[in-house]
């Protein structure tokens, strides 16, 4: 699902805030930050925002999963827009 974070976008992230279900985060996997939707019913999950729509379940009893923070605004460039074929996630 799009939420509207284009290419280069600057992005707010306030890292006091508590992630609630549906927050869009900056999660650390594998040592890289990415930008991952939180599931937290039926189980605690990552979802892609991307088309592929990938879902990655989090074990909660193993700890590896640290969420940087809450993206609370995507600052987009109008500018570039036709430049961008698949422009948002």
């Amino acid at each position: 699902m799009a939420v509207g974070i284009l290419h280069g976008a600057i992005l707010v992230v306030d890292a006091a805030l508590k992630p609630t279900h549906g927050s869009i985060v900056v999660a650390v996997i594998d040592g890289a930050y990415v930008i991952r939707r939180l599931r937290l019913s039926p189980l605690p999950a990552l979802e892609s925002l991307g088309k592929e729509n990938e879902i990655m379940n989090i074990d909660p009893d193993e700890g590896g999963l640290v969420i940087f923070g809450v993206v609370t605004f995507a600052v987009n460039d109008l500018q570039d827009l036709e430049n961008h074929l698949d422009p948002t996630l």
